[in-house]
C-alpha cells in the first residue's frame, strides 16, 4: 500500500529559511552547528539520547525536528556514511533514515559530504584523524569544538558556505573538495535552487 503526504509541511511558515546546518550523525552523539547565510556561527547542539532501540530513534527524530523549524533551516550539509566501518554502518543508517525522514516531512533539501572530502577540507588530507581535524578547526577558524561531532558538524557548515559561494575557499585543496562535490548531478540541482533563491555574498 502506498502512503503518499498530502502536502509538504512549511519549516517555518511566513518566514525566509535561511540558516545552514551541519550535521554529524550518530546513534550516541549527534553533533549540529547553525551558521548564518553570512558565515556567523549562530548556534552548536548535541543530540545524546539515553535509550536504546526504536525508542532513541524517535528521540532523535523529534528532536531533530525541534531545530529544523527553531532555526528555519534551509539547506542541511551532513556527513555520509562511513562504508568501510561494518559494525556500526547498519546502526548509522537507521539514525541517518530517520534524520532524512524529517527533512523530506519539512521539506528541507541536503547535500551528503564524505567522511574523506571533510577530512580533506578541514586538514588538506583524506585520512586524517578526528583529533587532527579538531585541531585544525582551531588553527583555521578558532572555533574550539568540545567534541568530534561538532568538530565534524562545523566543517560541515563551513563546507556547505563555499558550495552557495557565501564565503571563499582559502586554499586550492577546499577549492577541489567544492568542485567534486558540486560535480555530483543531485548536489548541482539543490546548489542552482539555493543560489537563485538567495544571493551570494560573493556576487555582491
Amino acid at each position: 500500500m502506498a502512503v503518499h503526504f498530502k502536502k509538504k509541511i512549511s519549516v517555518h511558515p511566513g518566514a525566509q529559511t535561511t540558516s545552514i546546518m551541519g550535521l554529524d550523525g550518530s546513534a550516541t552523539s549527534t553533533g549540529i552547528t547553525i551558521f548564518s547565510r553570512n558565515g556567523s556561527l549562530l548556534a552548536t547542539y548535541r543530540l545524546q539520547p539515553k535509550i536504546n532501540g526504536a525508542a532513541r530513534l524517535r528521540e532523535i527524530h523529534e528532536a531533530f525536528r525541534v531545530l529544523l523549524t527553531k532555526h528555519a533551516v534551509g539547506l542541511v550539509i551532513l556527513e555520509g556514511y562511513a562504508y568501510g566501518n561494518v559494525n556500526t554502518l547498519a546502526t548509522l543508517a537507521e539514525v541517518g533514515g530517520v534524520l532524512r525522514l524529517a527533512m523530506a516531512m519539512y521539506g528541507v533539501p541536503y547535500l551528503s559530504v564524505s567522511p574523506n572530502s571533510l577530512k580533506q577540507f578541514a586538514t588538506g588530507k583524506a585520512n586524517a584523524k578526528k583529533e587532527e581535524v579538531m585541531k585544525d578547526v582551531y588553527k583555521r577558524w578558532g572555533f574550539d569544538s568540545p567534541g568530534n561531532d561538532i568538530a565534524d558538524a562545523y566543517v560541515l557548515g563551513r563546507v556547505g558556505l563555499c558550495l552557495l559561494e557565501l564565503t571563499p575557499t582559502e586554499n586550492s585543496i577546499q577549492k577541489q573538495v567544492v568542485q567534486t562535490i558540486a560535480k555530483n548531478p543531485l548536489s548541482a540541482e539543490v546548489i542552482k535552487l539555493q543560489r537563485s533563491l538567495y544571493p551570494t555574498a560573493m556576487e555582491g
